[in-house]
């Protein structure tokens, strides 16, 4: 815990413990962070959460990019302490601690095949405590009309029934960064026309687009590539009046994203196999708006924008913890992520220039959810006060 009682920097430590049982202490608020956990520690008015942790190195998960996205969406520091040794089912002697500040990045991170302690200098105000402008910041920016139906409990582990959801099955899911030039109907063509080579030609396939200029490419064009090659398009408009800010173009015509003025104006659309949304990335910075998402029974999340950061980039991978596949594509980048199950395997491609990332989406894995439902709704839903 921070030592310093003024100005000046606090000194941090942890000691990942070597035991056969692993911490005796936090294993929830472990699975709370996994989860997705909505803000209702950072609304409490936590800057330092400490995280006891008993996560060994398996999958392509990374617990650090976990922790990362945790400190960046919330504006907290995470000190995470993971344990070392080894028992009868896992080998955690590389299990990796960190300490993450406010902006999501690591200030100390190590593992040790034995007990260790790391130290890390957290900055203090000259009244002695941690700055909390930037957890302010971020909880401010929360838009808690979007999260009402956080309280909804599906009965059912299996959504499709309960929500009468398309059947289950595969799309290939694509998305196209074009070149620097900018969007043209004969980039994007030729791209769909060598997917379809490469892809199954009797499975529904979506491309997922960055936000775009009608000047660029005009919805008639898309709907004629949709009809040639029967296939889909999903992507948001630069702003253009009389036309939708985002939109699912199919052989069958073309559908909007957004009700506007609605108290919830995410449109869920069905194409194919899946159920679909599609959310802006200032949206989607928080996780609750995923949340809600998954337990309208959305299997497919999709971000369209003129730009990805960094930052950008992990948290809507991350969201993929809340029983959702997520394609996020921009004009620079490109990420399309699913996992299936509590503790499943992350399935991710990315692109991070002109190009074309694709996976094949089951849909009967994305129906099958899992969420917490203890937690505070009275203050996740609560507008004022931070």
């Amino acid at each position: 815990m921070p030592k310093a009682a003024g100005p000046g920097p606090a000194t941090l430590s942890g000691r990942g413990v070597r035991h056969p049982l692993g911490p005796h202490r936090g294993g929830g608020l472990c699975r709370q962070l996994f989860r997705s956990h909505p803000p209702d520690l950072a609304l409490k008015g936590a800057d330092l959460l400490w995280v006891p942790a008993n996560w060994p190195p398996s999958g392509r998960l990374n617990p650090l990019e976990v922790w990362q996205a945790r400190a960046l969406e919330n504006g907290f520091y995470i000190a995470a302490c993971n344990r070392t040794g080894k028992d009868l089912v896992m080998d955690c002697t590389k299990t990796v601690s960190a300490v993450i500040d406010p902006s999501g990045n690591p200030m100390v991170t190590g593992s040790s095949e034995n007990s260790r302690i790391f130290y890390a200098d957290l900055p203090l105000d000259a009244g002695g405590r941690i700055d909390s402008s930037l957890r302010r910041a971020r909880m401010t920016s929360r838009n808690v009309d979007l999260y009402r139906g956080i309280y909804l409990t599906p009965w059912i582990d299996d959504l499709t029934l309960y929500y009468k959801l398309p059947e289950p099955g595969i799309l290939d899911v694509h998305c196209y960064v074009p070149p620097s030039g900018g969007m043209s109907a004969s980039a994007l063509e030729a791209a769909v026309t060598e997917g379809r080579k490469d892809g199954d030609k009797g499975r529904p396939a979506l491309w997922v687009l960055p936000k775009t200029a009608l000047d660029q490419i005009r919805q008639e064009d898309l709907l004629k590539i949709a009809r040639d090659h029967d296939t889909a398009f999903a992507l948001s408009w630069k702003a253009s009046p009389g036309n939708p800010a985002s939109c699912l173009i199919t052989p069958q015509g073309i559908q909007s994203f957004v009700e506007p003025g609605a108290e919830f104006p995410f449109t869920l659309l069905h194409y194919g196999p899946a159920c679909l949304a599609l959310a802006p990335m200032e949206a989607f910075r928080h996780p609750e708006l995923s949340v809600v998402l998954a337990k309208l029974g959305c299997d497919l999340v999709v971000v369209s924008e003129e730009t990805l950061s960094p930052e950008d980039r992990l948290l809507s991978r991350m969201r993929v913890l809340n029983g959702v596949a997520v394609a996020s594509c921009a004009g620079n980048a490109a990420d399309i992520t699913f996992m299936e199950g509590i503790h499943g395997d992350l399935d991710h491609r990315g692109e991070d220039g002109p190009g074309v990332c694709s996976l094949a989406l089951d849909t009967a894995k994305t129906r099958k959810k899992n969420f917490l439902y203890r937690l505070d709704y009275d203050l996740l839903l609560k507008k004022e006060g931070i």
